[in-house]
């Protein structure tokens, strides 16, 4: 896939100050606002209101290659273009129209559900802290899910997420983590507000996935990104098209280095060892799989959804699967670099450091961590139903 001029000044940009970055705890304005124009943040969605209308594999491609730039711009891209599309089809027409058709809005949300909103015929009154807001600092809107009540009622509350103007919220910056420092996932506080009932978001269960696709107004044909809108899954892809980024920059810098380092004993390159040329080749190998085995299960799900057809909850846990072991093994593959680049890596300059800072972040995230594969399990090994898959 060919990128045009002004995504690659904006690669060699995000690499440039991806320490400035870490150490501000947030990517500059300034990259925020290229990506924004390049419609990278609408990336599935239609041209006609900015977005670049790309498949699931062609999002691959962008997200990898932002994230050997600067991990933290290939996760704020890929969370932030994964969450529009889903706002977009999961929200009421006239919210679809002030936030996508009249105006160029980005957003930042946590997927994880805030505290209750009691419901009232004006709408619900939120009052929630969200944590892990990724981008939150030049998001348009920001948001999360609240747990949506009635007060004359006993029923179980209903997940909606709500998205506020960002100057309508408190951002608190408390993300000062290990990796991915520069993706300002702050907290964010919104402090009673009035939100109407058409600016909820029906997220994550917008679509009944049952019937998708089998309707004669094929929803799918003519927004396939409507997939996303039917559980979680969608971003645990998000966090696995980060490693692979990540990944592939320790690799490309871990042969560069090994070129050219000598063994002080005897004086032969690094490189020419057995024992040092098996661990790359192996790493390599583990890159080349994961890659292949994810970009082979997302391209089915697109695939299919493009055909009219809803994907089966095999293929989508199938992807799921896919991206928890690709999250997790791409962290493996960054720590043999580390430890190949002996005590060149261990420098709080060096870019294996923070390469594998970064990788070892997302292995945390609810959509890939080990309690995740129960979830797929559940589905494959009990009843074939789970509704956050």
């Amino acid at each position: 896939m060919g990128f045009s001029d002004e995504f690659n000044a904006l690669c060699d940009e995000a690499s440039e100050l991806s320490e400035l970055a870490e150490v501000e705890r947030d990517v500059s304005s300034n990259i925020y606002k290229k990506a924004k124009e390049l419609g990278l943040f609408r990336m599935f969605l239609p041209q006609a209101i900015g977005g670049l209308k790309q498949s699931l594999p062609q999002w691959l491609e962008i997200v990898e290659s932002l994230a050997f730039a600067d991990g933290s711009v290939g996760w704020i891209v890929a969370h932030g273009s994964v969450s529009s599309a889903i706002v977009h089809t999961s929200s009421s027409e006239d919210f679809r129209r002030y936030f996508f058709n009249e105006n160029n809005f980005t957003l930042a949300w946590s997927n994880m559900a805030g505290h209750d909103a009691p419901r009232s015929k004006n709408g619900i009154q939120v009052d929630s802290h969200w944590r892990w807001v990724t981008g939150s600092t030049h998001a348009d809107f920001v948001g999360g899910s609240v747990r949506v009540t009635r007060p004359e009622e006993t029923d179980k509350p209903i997940i909606r997420s709500v998205l506020v103007p960002r100057q309508d919220a408190k951002i608190d910056p408390v993300w000062n983590v290990m990796g991915l420092a520069g993706s300002g996932s702050h907290d964010v506080i919104v402090k009673n507000k009035m939100v109407s009932h058409d600016h909820l978001i029906r997220w994550p269960r917008a679509i009944d996935s049952t019937t998708l696709g089998k309707t004669g107004d094929n929803v799918l044909q003519s927004s396939p990104w409507s997939v996303f809108a039917t559980g979680v899954w969608p971003f645990s892809i998000c966090c696995a098209a980060t490693q692979l980024g990540i990944a592939q920059r320790a690799l490309s810098e871990a042969q560069s280095l090994l070129q050219t380092r000598k063994s002080r004993v005897t004086g032969e390159l690094y490189i020419q060892q057995t024992s040092v040329m098996h661990d790359l080749e192996v790493s390599e190998a583990k890159y080349l799989m994961c890659r292949s085995a994810f970009k082979s299960a997302i391209t089915a799900v697109w695939e299919t959804v493009v055909s009219g057809t809803h994907p089966s909850g095999q293929k989508l846990r199938e992807v799921r699967l896919m991206s928890v072991l690709t999250t997790r093994v791409c962290r493996e593959i960054v720590q043999q670099t580390f430890d190949l680049a002996g005590t060149q890596g261990i420098a709080k300059t060096s870019i294996f450091q923070k390469l594998y800072r970064d990788v070892s972040c997302l292995t945390s995230h609810v959509t890939v961590n080990s309690d995740s594969l129960s979830v797929t399990g559940k589905y494959k090994h009990t009843d074939g139903e789970c509704k956050w898959l």
